[in-house]
């Protein structure tokens, strides 16, 4: 074309732009009026001119077709890459739902569709909180506040029905979309069905409970054997103790019956106890003392009793040997620290100290044990004894022998394996 002053322009078309057909002729009749409106003289070419003109148009008709040729490629690969989008997410594992900011459903894939049972036409525009269980609306709305508060993207758990009926597990993380001004303006979550997942915790939580349980009656049930056979085992001591006249004969067969009491004791608590694995060291030892000073102080009353324990949950593995022990200490006073009817007290004290460890003290102002006995060398079953279940609680023990005698023994808390 030729401008008004006789200057020959050429008017080029941008292929990337988009033009209607009504745009084109528009575009047309008023390049024609302009041609029209300009002297006769300018319209006239010359035919070099013409030549080169015809050549130009030609130029620009293949220009065009080669421009056209590739934006026909270059859409036909940018479809290609939008239904492969698109294909992988409809048919993703995860379940993806976009909501805008009052939480209408805006778009959500196939997957979605199917973990909801609901057409996806149908998902649109509703409120994805309507699908969530009314059990965990309170965890969907503490999760969608924190995702409004925090503006970063939200985890959390809940159930969702699924049309017609039915619950299921979801795995939700909610990642907020915001403009230039950080207001969000939709939010994008993704559903992964952790239902299975669920199930099979609620079955091995079952299985647990159920072995559990098994396992406490079968607990129960061997403690309740052993309690018998112990009580039986006294029994037959006791009768085969009368057979005989000897005072120390009956001495020594009433020693072995109290520490099998002692023993017997635990395994009473144990069986009463809701749980074998563990034991009330202070109730235990309380009725262990009393019932020792009972059966050997049943002739006087000179001896008094005083039990100062502390409350202390212990495994079995600590109460038997703490309470064979406390049995030899209490029995070697009563028997040996008030002879000839001296008036006594002996007292017990429990306490626990850092580290669960205890501090165990038993005490009586008698006449005490002799300067030259070594307890760690004694001749004594007794005190051989003693030196063997602080041996086995892995404490320690102290002597004091000043105005009576106090036994000192530390000891920690071993765990059951």
């Amino acid at each position: 074309m030729f401008s008004e002053r006789g200057t020959r322009t050429c008017l080029l078309w941008n292929p990337h732009q988009s033009f209607s057909t009504n745009t084109m002729k528009n575009l047309r009749r008023q390049a024609e009026e302009r041609l029209r409106e300009q002297p006769e003289e300018n319209r006239r070419l010359s035919p070099v001119e013409a030549d080169r003109l015809i050549h130009e148009l030609h130029v620009h008709h293949i220009e065009l077709e080669l421009q056209n040729e590739e934006l026909r490629a270059a859409q036909l690969q940018l479809q290609e890459s939008h239904d492969r989008y698109m294909e992988l997410y409809d048919f993703a594992p995860v379940g993806y739902v976009t909501v805008d900011d009052h939480g209408r459903i805006t778009h959500a894939n196939l997957t979605c569709s199917q973990l909801l049972g609901v057409e996806r036409a149908q998902l649109l525009n509703g409120h994805f909180g309507q699908f969530i269980v009314s059990e965990d609306q309170d965890t969907y709305h503490l999760h969608y506040r924190q995702l409004l508060t925090t503006h970063t993207a939200q985890f959390c758990e809940l159930r969702l029905s699924r049309k017609p009926e039915g619950t299921f597990y979801v795995h939700l993380k909610s990642t907020p979309v915001q403009d230039t001004e950080r207001h969000i303006t939709h939010i994008r979550m993704a559903l992964t069905d952790i239902t299975s997942g669920k199930q099979a915790e609620v079955l091995r939580v079952a299985a647990h409970e159920k072995a559990a349980h098994e396992k406490d009656v079968l607990m129960h049930e061997i403690l309740h054997r052993t309690k018998n056979n112990m009580s039986a085992i006294i029994s037959l001591l006791s009768l085969q103790s009368a057979r005989f006249e000897d005072d120390a004969i009956q001495r020594l067969f009433q020693d072995i019956e109290q520490r099998i009491h002692a023993m017997l004791l635990v395994q009473q608590h144990l069986y009463q106890s809701t749980d074998v694995t563990s034991l009330d060291l202070k109730a235990y030892l309380t009725e262990l003392a009393v019932t020792i000073f009972h059966n050997l102080c049943v002739e006087t009353e000179n001896t008094s009793l005083i039990c100062d324990l502390d409350s202390a949950v212990v495994s079995p593995d600590t109460a038997i040997p703490c309470g064979l022990l406390l049995n030899e200490l209490l029995t070697n006073a009563l028997k040996y620290a008030f002879p000839d009817d001296l008036t006594g007290i002996i007292s017990i004290r429990l306490h626990p100290l850092a580290d669960d460890t205890f501090e165990l003290r038993v005490c009586d102002n008698g006449v005490g044990i002799p300067d030259d006995v070594d307890i760690r060398n004694a001749d004594s079953l007794g005190l051989q004894l003693v030196m063997s279940f602080v041996q086995q609680l892995h404490g320690t023990v102290e002597l004091t022998r000043d105005q009576g005698t106090e036994w000192l023994i530390r000891f920690p808390e071993r765990k059951t394996r």
